[in-house]
C-alpha cells in the first residue's frame, strides 16, 4: 500500500519525492516501486518513466517504510507536472485492496525555458 507521496523542486532538473509503503497484516514478497512524470494528476503506465526501485526483500508484516528519492527529470516543456508512484503495477502480490497501489504528488511547476529537442 502507498499512503502518500510528496514532490517539490529546488531546481528545474530534479524533484525530491517521499513515499510511504506498508505491509498491513502479512508480509509482502519482492516488488518494484516505479516513479513516473505526468502532465496531469491521472497517473498511468503511459506517463514518462523516471525511476524503478526494486525491493527484493519485500516487506515484513506490519512494516512501514518511508522512502525518499531525488528524481532526475527528462527534458520537458515547462509547465505543471505531477510525480506518480506505482507499486505492484502488474498485481503480482495478493492484496485485500488493489486500489491503493498508485499515488500522485502535489503539482510541481517546471521552468518554462526547458524544452525537449
Amino acid at each position: 500500500m502507498i499512503s502518500k507521496t510528496n514532490a517539490h523542486t529546488p531546481a528545474s532538473e530534479s524533484v525530491r519525492s517521499a513515499v510511504v509503503l506498508s505491509a498491513v497484516n502479512s508480509p509482502a514478497k519482492a516488488f518494484k516501486l516505479r516513479y513516473v512524470l505526468s502532465k496531469d494528476a491521472a497517473i498511468s503506465a503511459k506517463d514518462t518513466p523516471l525511476k524503478v526501485v526494486l525491493f527484493d526483500q519485500g516487506l515484513k508484516a506490519a512494516q512501514t517504510l518511508t522512502i525518499n528519492h531525488n528524481l532526475v527529470l527528462p527534458l520537458v516543456d515547462g509547465g505543471k507536472y505531477y510525480v506518480g508512484a506505482f507499486i505492484d503495477d502488474k498485481n503480482e502480490i495478493v492484496e485485500t485492496d488493489e486500489s491503493n497501489n498508485v499515488v500522485t504528488s502535489n503539482s510541481v511547476q517546471l521552468n518554462g525555458k526547458i524544452k525537449c529537442n
